[in-house]
């Protein structure tokens, strides 16, 4: 129980910063859509431009070398190209309107996303509290473990998948908490042991 608990109060306040920022990621489109939306959207028209067009006004806006050109699957949106700056630095993303190849303007390459991803894995903290993300990916798995011995039925009927009593009652929460726990556990395991190879 005491492992339970601790490994729980190291765990969770890390994992919900990590749930944040990571259910923030997957909405990346609609997060940039929002954030620079003059940039993202032009006026739908017949008109196009060639995309050596779109490179040439982008390398002229950014000096560099295009390493990327994502063409717009819809022709209200804009054409995204990278640049890498000429002397192998940071990389830009410049905005491109697609039917007459003028620049909307420029990003650095990630954009907010960038942000996001440094807070998901504390790497803007530097290389000490980027740790603390694969401890907590342990304890996690000790946190899962200790709960699933605490759970274990031992002969009992009851709390094992069913919740008992009424919420007026302590049973009721051990367990809710149980039963939910045994189920989120499997999810977390495998965020655990998805995300350690990943960082």
């Amino acid at each position: 129980w005491r492992w339970h608990f601790y490994a729980g109060l190291i765990v969770m306040p890390v994992l919900m910063l990590m749930a944040l920022t990571g259910g923030l990621y997957l909405f990346r489109t609609q997060i940039d859509d929002a954030v620079y939306r003059p940039l993202m959207f032009v006026a739908a028209r017949s008109a196009a431009a060639s995309p050596d067009a779109w490179a040439a006004a982008a390398l002229n806006a950014v000096p560099g070398k295009l390493v990327q050109v994502d063409v717009p699957a819809d022709p209200a949106r804009s054409a995204r190209l990278v640049v890498q700056a000429a002397d192998g630095g940071a990389r830009r993303a410049v905005y491109v309107d697609p039917h007459d190849a003028r620049v909307l303007g420029s990003t650095p390459d990630s954009g907010v996303m960038a942000i996001i991803k440094q807070i998901h894995s504390l790497s803007f903290a530097g290389p000490i509290p980027n740790l603390l993300v694969e401890i907590v990916a342990g304890w996690a798995i000790v946190m899962v473990a200790t709960g699933i011995v605490l759970w274990f039925p031992r002969g009992q009927k009851g709390g094992v998948v069913t919740v008992r009593g009424s919420p007026s009652q302590r049973l009721f929460w051990r367990d809710l908490h149980a039963v939910t726990g045994l189920f989120a556990g499997a999810v977390i395991v495998f965020l655990a042991v998805t995300g350690m190879p990943w960082s």
